[in-house]
């Protein structure tokens, strides 16, 4: 689980929101959904690795008891390759659904339906570095 803080203009101060990324849903070596569902309600501390095999829980040392709304998380994507997508197993999109739904009853706002319509959708260019110099993303 990796917080990304995006600098403003360099100078040590930053915009008012974070990113975290987590591992894939893939069905057997992915993240479980239940340390997704804790994630969006804040209670996943950065640094914690992922573990397919088991939930994270109460008294782990990356379990966060008391998230901030800070902690929790408002706005939620989920980004699929586009060379992928015909691959997707039943069993992924039964994930994203179940997330989906937890979003929704935390009030996340979620509008898209599990076959995701494609105002949803949005195409996005992987890339490091624009040759006009406007964009650069580092790792």
């Amino acid at each position: 689980y990796s917080t990304y803080k995006i600098e403003k203009g360099g100078s040590e101060s930053f915009y008012p929101f974070v990113f975290n990324d987590i591992m894939g849903l893939d069905t057997d070596k992915g993240v479980l959904v239940g340390d997704v569902k804790l994630a969006l309600r804040g209670h996943v501390k950065d640094g914690y690795t992922f573990d397919p095999e088991s939930k994270l829980s109460k008294g782990d040392q990356f379990f966060k008891d008391s998230p901030s709304n800070n902690d929790k998380v408002h706005v939620l994507v989920c980004v699929v390759p586009a060379s992928t997508v015909s691959l997707i197993t039943d069993e992924a999109v039964r994930k994203i659904r179940e997330i989906r739904k937890e979003a929704s009853d935390l009030d996340g706002g979620v509008q898209c339906t599990g076959g995701h319509s494609m105002n949803c959708i949005f195409p996005v260019k992987n890339y490091h570095e624009e040759n006009n110099g406007t964009v650069t993303l580092t790792h």
